[in-house]
């Protein structure tokens, strides 16, 4: 095989690992509905099905880049896509609540492994700047293209065959992804590399019980729940940090977690998936169960969201090796900002043109600011043969953020509808399961439906105003860091800067 063949090959099936993983996002965003019916599960309940996915990727994924590094990208992508499958599969044939959680927990531990090998691949396989940016800008583009199959797909699916369509195409993308992979040439890994069995426990369990926490403030409706988060965080974290000061070879090579060039990127994915994870979910919510429309009518609407990020981010991927990069990015984050502005307006009768531009925003805020251009800035700071634990360690920071990102918007859409409806309801018609089905948006029976409506929505406008905050701050910290970089540009070369110049060779990160 021809090296040009073996890097198509190699950046076609990492691309599809991007888009299978990303497929498990967004198109099972439109499926609780159909499941809640199902079953018979409320709310709370049907969160956990889409959070069991992001708590098994998200504890697991350090451990994952460092079994890239250890055994080659492409055996972690083989075995990883055949638990994905399998997880689908399980999912498709499960008969209650607890069957469903434990299989999208399977395949959450199959989709752990499937970017950082992924990400791994590209980097071998595309070793100078120029290439690697149109490899990487082509990678990213999988991402956008999931948020309009994965929709759509699962929405028609679902319509027309039930929900456990949706998880039965998924079981075939994991099948798909492991033959693919297989017909790779060897990529070896270095078994000689010492594997810190302490850090990875220790940093598993300061994971998992971080996320589990702050997915129950979603769903208890109690602040007291992320303050219990963040502490356990704080202190299994710390107890991580000096584990791996005291081991010889430690999991976190230690000038990974001081370098700005590393954890600025990291930063402002966390940031990203914050602002935007909370919308996907309670978006879906809102349009489904507030506005009455099908799943595959909301997937048509959000394809305004999805067309944006296709065309836009393989444009950024360009930028991994230029001094635009965090231009982009600071562009994105106010794109995202002002939609989701938008979206704090939009009462239960808006109409879908105005939502319709309220996703593009935010759509062309995805493709400018992206999870994997941001991945791929922190990699370029670390050498190649670091890569797997560097892009762990970014998408761990992305899947902490969204996970936190969907258990705040639920808390603040719960506190905010609880206050609202204290306020309006008639005098001794507050119960509690008015409360229950305004913090879901669920309109079944018993209270007025206008009641329920129009709480729920007060709610959900007050966790997008905070995630509209965080995101303009973000925009803020990365257009510091695009000045950061113009000025230092302009001290090492002669002549005006131009954004469209490279930066030296070597100067990858700020």
């Amino acid at each position: 095989m021809s090296k040009e063949s073996w890097q198509r090959n190699a950046l076609a099936v990492s691309g599809f690992g991007l888009f299978s993983q990303s497929c498990a996002l967004s198109a099972v965003v439109l499926v609780p509905p159909a499941i809640g019916a199902a079953l018979g599960v409320d709310r709370a309940q049907l969160q956990w099905i889409g959070d069991t996915f992001l708590l098994t990727v998200g504890s697991l994924i350090l451990m994952a880049g460092s079994l890239v590094d250890r055994l080659g990208p492409k055996r972690v992508f083989f075995w990883g896509s055949l638990l994905f499958g399998l997880g689908g599969l399980l999912s498709a044939l499960s008969q209650s609540r607890p069957e469903l959680i434990a299989a999208r927990a399977v395949q959450g531990l199959g989709s752990a492994g499937l970017v950082p090998a992924g990400l791994g691949m590209v980097a071998r396989a595309y070793s100078d700047g120029p290439s690697r940016g149109l490899a990487v800008g082509t990678w990213i583009a999988s991402a956008g293209l999931s948020l309009v199959v994965g929709p759509l797909g699962a929405g028609a699916l679902v319509t027309a065959y039930g929900w456990p369509s949706a998880f039965f195409a998924l079981a075939d993308l994991g099948l798909i992804g492991a033959v693919a992979v297989a017909a790779l040439p060897d990529m070896p890994g270095s078994l000689d590399l010492p594997f810190d069995i302490a850090g990875q426990i220790l940093i598993a369990t300061a994971l998992f019980t971080t996320i589990a926490l702050l997915i129950g403030t979603g769903n208890r409706m109690d602040w007291s729940q992320a303050l219990y988060a963040l502490g356990a965080g704080a202190v299994l974290g710390g107890a991580f940090l000096m584990t791996e000061r005291l081991v010889a070879h430690s999991l976190l090579p230690s000038d990974i977690l001081r370098s700005l060039r590393y954890l600025l990127p990291v930063s402002l994915l966390c940031a990203l998936f914050i602002s935007v994870d909370g919308f996907d979910l309670y978006n879906a919510l809102f349009l489904q169960q507030i506005q009455g429309r099908s799943a595959l009518a909301v997937a048509t609407l959000l394809l305004a969201a999805a067309v944006p990020v296709i065309l836009l981010s393989p444009q950024s991927g360009l930028l991994v090796g230029r001094m635009a990069r965090y231009i982009s990015v600071a562009g994105g984050f106010v794109c995202v900002a002002g939609g989701l502005k938008m979206l704090s307006t939009a009462g239960p009768a808006a109409s879908g043109i105005c939502l319709e531009l309220a996703y593009l925003l935010i759509g062309s805020g995805l493709g400018l600011a992206n999870s994997p251009l941001l991945i791929t800035l922190a990699i370029t700071a670390v050498p190649v043969a670091g890569a797997g634990i560097a892009s762990g360690v970014a998408q761990a920071a992305s899947l902490a953020g969204g996970v936190c990102g969907i258990g705040l918007t639920g808390a603040v859409t719960a506190s905010w509808a609880e206050s609202w409806l204290r306020q309006h309801a008639a005098e001794g018609s507050f119960t509690g399961s008015m409360l229950k089905e305004a913090a879901g948006g669920s309109i079944t029976s018993g209270p007025p439906p206008r009641l329920i409506a129009e709480a729920f929505t007060h709610g959900l406008h007050a966790a997008y105003s905070g995630a509209v905050l965080l995101a303009a701050i973000a925009a803020a910290v990365a257009a510091g860091a695009a000045l950061r970089e113009r000025n230092r540009f302009q001290s090492e070369t002669t002549g005006p800067a131009n954004v469209g110049y490279a930066l030296p060779q070597g100067e990858l990160a700020p």
